[in-house]
């Protein structure tokens, strides 16, 4: 069985239709309904394969309105301001099932897969666009809303996939803004969100290229540089794929929202505040034009998919100190990154979730500068990846602690390479020995401050030497820095 794309078979059906359409000279209709759920009767069966343009005027409901969605295959220009929308229950509607559609309002599943059409008006009584009411209508350019426009909400989905909508006037009587409800309008300019709206549901500007406005006065939602954020820019809720460059995100946003980049292919760097707790679901979802991510030490959680497909990635600096989540076993966040990337590994990090990097092909470097390894359960956070040609590079001297931990001992590419803070330098005639927890100096030293520093670098003690030795009281067994006035040396407490 030949399986065919979607996105082809809409293609072949717009190709069909075009050349359907072409047999007939353009047909301008225009019509009054006096009697709502009467449109069909209105037409000869001539007239419903070759109008192209289409007046309505008078009293409409539902079922008129599935009459110009699935008789008219042809129609391209739809004028039905002059209607009045009335009640209608039953099953003749939009639906294949018995509904309630509401009057004043561009009943569910409207207009849906309407092809053909390329100009859409409504009545300025219309008081709600509804679910899917115009999706898919992917040669869709203008939906005239008119200035005196009553309208309230745009309901879920209720523009998704109108690929070539130019342009969307949005009255300042509108409340909310659905899920979905301008996702994959790829090619609409700009939107001017007024000061009225106080609800915009997730995804309502996914993969849409319209540069995001708010009305100043607007309670609830915020604009910076064409993007779009709740009103104390705690969220970043939306940024247009038509953005490019590098994109500095403000220092108070906590949240990065679902999808909020996704497609964005044009960006090329984010710069993530140092604040920030959430990177939402499929946040940067297919951002092909990032190379460097920096994961700030605030961050507590990575969502599904968050970098998936990121594909030109190379280098991920993950500084997340407690980071309680990052993806899950059905959907990594790493997933698809193909290119060769470097992943350091912060000395502030406490620990790695589960399922954390796994399915993160182009992992080929890990660097992390800690000495005792992190625990993680069974090696699932670098599931699904190669351990075989990964370099894991390490701190000098713990190599032997990598090689029997758990999960960490499946990399078979391990190396002491990571140097650390405190380097060993030529003493010029001062040495020193550990012993019994007390630095003793070959001979007699006045006032010279003394730093003990562990392998990552962190001071464990700090104090003045005066004479041939000094209590630290703290230093067991291990690798040490010792850093006394300008001298460094490295010592080891066995």
């Amino acid at each position: 069985m030949i399986i065919i794309p979607m996105r082809k078979i809409k293609l072949l059906i717009v190709l069909i239709l075009c050349i359907s359409s072409m047999t007939y000279a353009t047909v301008k209709k225009n019509v009054n309904n006096e009697v709502a759920g009467s449109l069909l009767t209105l037409f000869t069966s001539e007239e419903f394969s070759s109008i192209t343009e289409l007046t309505v005027t008078g009293t409409i409901d539902a079922r008129d309105i599935k009459t110009m969605r699935d008789s008219m295959p042809i129609l391209e220009i739809l004028d039905f301001s002059g209607a009045n929308i009335i009640y209608y229950a039953g099953e003749d509607g939009t639906q294949d099932q018995f509904t309630v559609y509401g009057s004043n309002t561009i009943p569910e599943w409207a207009f849906n897969d309407c092809y053909n059409l390329i100009s859409l008006s409504i009545p300025a009584s219309v008081d709600t666009i509804g679910y899917c009411a115009v999706n898919n209508c992917f040669n869709l350019e203008t939906f005239t809303i008119p200035d005196s426009s009553k309208l309230k909400v745009i309901a879920d989905y209720a523009f998704e996939y109108c690929e070539s909508l130019k342009s969307i006037f949005i009255p300042n009587t509108i409340k909310s803004i659905g899920s979905g409800a301008f996702s994959d309008c790829l090619n609409l300019v700009s939107v001017e969100i007024p000061s009225s709206v106080i609800s915009i549901g997730v995804w309502a500007f996914t993969n849409c290229s319209a540069l995001i406005t708010v009305d100043g006065a607007n309670q609830k939602f915020s604009s910076n540089n064409d993007i779009l954020y709740d009103k104390q820019k705690l969220i970043l809720i939306q940024c247009p794929i038509s953005k490019t460059g590098i994109i500095d995100i403000p220092a108070s946003v906590e949240i990065i929202g679902p999808a909020a980049f996704n497609k964005c292919f044009e960006i090329t760097s984010v710069v993530l505040p140092l604040h920030l707790k959430t990177i939402s679901n499929e946040a940067f979802y297919e951002c092909t034009g990032i190379t460097t991510i920096t994961i700030p030490d605030s961050v507590t959680s990575i969502g599904v998919n968050a970098f998936a497909y990121c594909t030109n990635l190379t280098t991920l600096n993950f500084n997340a100190k407690n980071c309680l989540s990052i993806g899950n076993k059905n959907s990594p966040a790493f997933v698809g990154c193909t290119s060769d990337c470097t992943l350091n590994i912060s000395k502030n990090v406490r620990e790695i979730p589960p399922y954390a990097f796994s399915y993160f092909s182009g992992l080929k470097v890990i660097n992390t500068l800690h000495s005792i390894p992190l625990k993680i359960s069974n090696s699932n956070q670098f599931n699904n990846m190669d351990k075989n040609t990964c370099i894991l590079n390490v701190p000098t001297y713990s190599k032997q602690y990598y090689v029997t931990s758990p999960g960490w001992m499946e990399f078979t590419n391990i190396k002491e390479n990571i140097i650390t803070d405190i380097n060993q330098i030529d003493n010029e005639g001062l040495t020193l020995i550990l012993q019994n927890g007390r630095l003793v100096f070959n001979k007699t030293v006045e006032n010279l401050p003394v730093f003990v520093y562990d392998i990552n670098g962190e001071v464990l003690f700090r104090g003045v030497a005066n004479g041939n030795e000094l209590e630290t009281h703290v230093l067991g067994s291990g690798l040490y820095f010792v850093k006394v006035g300008g001298e460094k040396f490295k010592i080891i407490q066995k």
